[in-house]
């Protein structure tokens, strides 16, 4: 397996040593395995945004590269939100479409949390 990097200012996993291509600190980190980010990360409550998940491409079966974010909107308001959002602005018509569907479909499923 090729070592992977962790950036310790952003989250990011690269395949290089070096400048994080994100936000180009230089505090970077080899790591043992991509679990070893998960639980690094895990363990930091206060860490914000961070890399939660590992993110493979169905068709290829491999690891996507890049920042991803994972939404779940049965139990998150804000990614219902920002799906619903994401849907009526994406320049490709079936998939927002396809998502303003799922959104209708589901609407009862969702616990909004009124701040």
């Amino acid at each position: 397996m090729a070592t992977k990097w962790l950036c310790n200012t952003c989250g990011e996993v690269t395949s290089h040593g070096g400048a994080c291509p994100v936000c180009a600190s230089t505090d970077v980190e080899p790591l043992d395995s991509e679990r070893d980010v998960v639980l690094r990360r895990k363990r930091d409550l206060d860490a914000g945004l961070y890399r939660k998940y590992i993110v493979f491409d169905t068709d290829t079966e491999v690891e996507t590269d890049g920042f991803c974010f994972v939404l779940k909107p049965e139990t998150d308001s804000a990614a219902w939100d920002a799906l619903q959002a994401y849907a009526l602005s994406t320049t490709n018509p079936q998939l927002g479409a396809d998502l303003m569907r799922w959104l209708n479909q589901n609407l009862r499923s969702v616990e909004v949390i009124e701040f």
